[in-house]
């Protein structure tokens, strides 16, 4: 099934299966809203609200295991707060494994649940993100991040 909220200039589309999400999408070209799991919750965070995603279900089946364990460890990343690509590496035991993270976010399938838009170059730039820059500069100050040329202003970094 297919449900949609819109967003910004788009689309978020989610599809799922019951109450397990197996994607999350933005796309420009859709035209109607409809309903999925945790739509409020969604609802509530593009309004500006501080929410918390871990109740939704997600469905890691097709995922690597070494993705899910990026992901898993990135949805632990609080609203309002950034991660390096290298701090998420060294969660995962080896700084070496700072492209394989890199590579994980942009193949990231569940967009906002599992928020890639927090992970940012150690010196605090915003880096790339697949939907462009603009938007994930959007998705900070949304979450109250200043992004100031490019770059995290002030400390709002996390590490558990």
């Amino acid at each position: 099934m297919i449900g949609t909220i819109k967003v910004r200039n788009g689309f978020l589309i989610v599809e799922f299966n019951d109450d397990v999400i197996k994607r999350i999408t933005w796309r420009k070209d859709w035209e109607k809203e409809g309903d999925f799991p945790g739509r409020k919750l969604f609802e509530r965070y593009f309004s500006g609200e501080k929410v918390d995603f871990s109740t939704l279900k997600l469905d890691f089946k097709d995922i690597p295991p070494f993705f899910e364990r990026v992901y898993s460890l990135l949805r632990e990343v609080p609203w309002g707060k950034v991660v390096s690509y290298q701090d998420l590496a060294l969660s995962l035991g080896n700084r070496n494994y700072q492209r394989a993270v890199g590579n994980a976010m942009s193949r990231n399938p569940f967009l906002i649940v599992v928020p890639c838009h927090r992970v940012v170059k150690k010196d605090g730039r915003i880096g790339s993100f697949g939907l462009g820059v603009e938007f994930k500069e959007w998705l900070l100050n949304l979450e109250d991040v200043r992004v100031n040329n490019g770059k995290i202003s002030g400390i709002r970094y996390w590490w558990h």
